[in-house]
């Protein structure tokens, strides 16, 4: 091209070019739009002469999410409302929609023994105490524990109180939820019992169980909601035997006029599966009590569709049981403790549940899918101080124990045994496969036949 310094010369339009060319637009776009029409089959993307459907929108699964009920509001219950149906368990997710994976532990405490390994300069960090069993317990939608301590940020701490960033370690690990109602809840106070709610809170948890102010000013029903489906959970203690005496009147003690407003209020929200967790009392128990056995029928009649129990501190029977209007609830009377410093008599053993509410082509939902994880807690000390970690033991009977004591090897061995033997296989199977997304630390203690510079943990 010829590049010039010449001043341009004014175009001039040509008005015959410009009229061909929009004339062939319109034929071109005509032409695109009737051969799109013929191709599809009519105008809306259907049969010829049928309504279309509009093309399919991909949406991200809404996460699961904590829709506590704002406290002092009680909704509207209908006259006689009929009990949630509980129908039997089905093998295996059914079409009829979606599934929430549940997960659920045993009563979780402190203790001095305990704290001594997890001593920081100022302050405490309970990593070490639930790294090694976090793949177990961080693969739920929701994780249920039963905490058996206050918590604080302050005070001379030891069993029944615990520092605060317990919590920001049980949040880690994959815990959700945390009932409340228990003996020791109200060892401190009212005081006491509204600060542990509000550090709980403040972690990120949901806190099922006494507000601090009294049995009147109750929450209502805490809703667990996701992928379509609403679980409401509640919270009652069998006794208050254990409570001081001042506060025996917060404490939300199980009885028919309790559960059947409970079960109101939460056919009311709208929940489509009831959890009751229960606090039995009674420690040192490790078989069945009559009133146990009597109050899983009474709950499964008024239409729970699963029971989770905690302390006694050993593990009892998982089963399932016929409610009144013939479906199945599952009852785990006793998961054992989670978390303790005591050691004797099996209380280093527990069981993590697993197990799916779904809803079926009915339109009920039920539970599926149960089986339960074994846990042991290894303790050993180092440099004059205990250290607490919760295992998977038949993780580490398939590594070959690692670094463990000739002791800690025969625990490794007998526990999920164990632990098969107190909860049997009626209900659920014992599940010792590790997480195929998680990597497995290996353990990090290395045992040492010292004594620890502060007084042993009480058995």
């Amino acid at each position: 091209m010829l590049y010039t310094r010449n001043r341009a010369q004014k175009p001039r339009l040509n008005w015959g070019r410009i009229a061909f060319a929009v004339l062939a637009l319109a034929i071109v776009g005509a032409s695109g739009y009737f051969l799109t029409v013929g191709l599809m089959g009519g105008p809306n993307g259907g049969p010829e002469g049928a309504p279309g459907s509009p093309a399919p929108i991909m949406s991200a699964s809404a996460a699961p999410s904590f829709t506590p009920e704002p406290p002092g509001v009680s909704p509207s219950p209908s006259p006689s409302p009929s009990p949630p149906s509980s129908p039997a368990p089905s093998a295996g997710p059914s079409a009829g929609g979606g599934v929430l994976h549940f997960g659920a532990v045993g009563e979780i405490t402190g203790g001095s023994g305990l704290l001594q390994g997890t001593r920081v300069d100022s302050s405490y960090d309970f990593g070490e105490v639930f790294a090694k069993i976090s793949p177990y317990t961080s693969r739920f939608d929701f994780l249920i524990g039963a905490l058996g301590t206050t918590i604080s940020k302050g005070g001379e701490y030891g069993e029944r109180k615990t520092p605060e960033p317990m919590l920001r370690a049980l949040k880690a690990s994959g815990f959700g939820v945390l009932t409340l109602d228990n003996g020791h809840g109200y060892d401190y106070g009212p005081e006491g019992a509204r600060e542990t709610r509000a550090l709980i809170e403040a972690a990120g948890l949901v806190g099922v169980g006494f507000a601090g102010e009294g049995a009147e000013e109750e929450d209502g029903p805490c809703i667990l909601e996701g992928e379509g489906l609403r679980v409401a959970v509640l919270s009652y203690s069998l006794d208050a035997d254990e409570t001081p005496a001042e506060s025996r009147d917060r404490v939300r003690l199980l009885s028919e006029a309790a559960l059947s407003a409970d079960m109101l209020a939460a056919e009311a929200a709208g929940a489509d599966f009831v959890i009751a967790c229960v606090y039995w009392g009674g420690g040192g128990a490790s078989e069945l009590t009559q009133a146990q056995k009597d109050w899983a029928k009474k709950l499964a009649d008024a239409g729970v569709g699963a029971v989770i129990g905690s302390q006694p501190q050993y593990l009892q029977k998982l089963s399932t049981i016929s409610g009144a209007n013939g479906g199945q609830t599952l009852v785990a009377y006793s998961l054992g403790s989670f978390l303790t410093q005591r050691q004797s008599g099996g209380q280093d053993r527990a069981a993590i549940l697993n197990f799916d509410i779904m809803r079926g082509e009915d339109g009920r939902c039920s539970f599926a899918n149960v089986s339960y994880t074994p846990t042991w807690i290894l303790r050993y000390s180092t440099e004059g101080r205990y250290h607490y970690e919760i295992l998977q033991p038949g993780e580490y009977l398939n590594k070959g124990y690692m670094n463990f004591s000739q002791e800690h090897r025969n625990r490794v061995r007998a526990v999920p045994g164990e632990v098969e033997g107190r909860l049997g296989t009626e209900a659920g199977k014992m599940n010792i496969a590790q997480p195929k997304e998680e990597t497995v630390a290996s353990p990090s203690p290395a045992p040492s036949p010292s004594a620890p510079a502060s007084p042993s943990p009480s058995a």
